[in-house]
C-alpha cells in the first residue's frame, strides 16, 4: 500500500498529513537510518520518500554493506539511533537499520 501524497508544508505522519514534520537530516555521526520503504525501481523509492517530506532521500542499497543489494530504498538519515526512529515514528512506517 503507498500512502497518500500531502500537500507542501505538510508530511505524512501515522497516515494522516499534518503541518510541519520531522526534524531536518543533521549529520549526527550514527549509523542508523530510517527505512521507509525499498523497492526495485529506483522512481518507487523517490515516490515515497517524496511522500515522507523533507530528510526522505532516496538510496541504492549497494551504498550499504548491511542492506540486502540490488534494491533502492527511501531513508532518512544516518542518525543516531533515537534520531532515526523519531522519522520512523512521524511515518508510523518503516524499520531502523545500520549501514555498517
Amino acid at each position: 500500500m503507498i500512502a497518500p501524497s500531502c500537500p507542501p508544508g505538510y508530511v505524512l505522519s501515522q497516515g494522516l498529513c499534518v503541518a510541519g514534520g520531522a526534524p531536518a537530516p543533521v549529520p549526527s555521526g550514527g549509523d542508523w537510518y530510517a527505512i521507509g520503504g525499498s523497492f526495485k525501481s529506483r522512481g518507487e523509492a523517490q515516490g515515497r520518500a517524496s511522500q515522507y517530506g523533507p530528510g526522505w532521500v532516496v538510496m541504492n542499497t549497494k551504498t550499504c554493506p548491511n542492506l540486502t543489494n540490488g534494491y533502492w530504498v527511501a531513508v532518512a538519515g544516518p542518525f543516531d539511533k533515537a534520531t532515526a526512529q523519531l522519522y520512523i515514528n512521524e511515518t508510523g512506517n518503516g524499520y531502523l537499520k545500520t549501514c555498517h
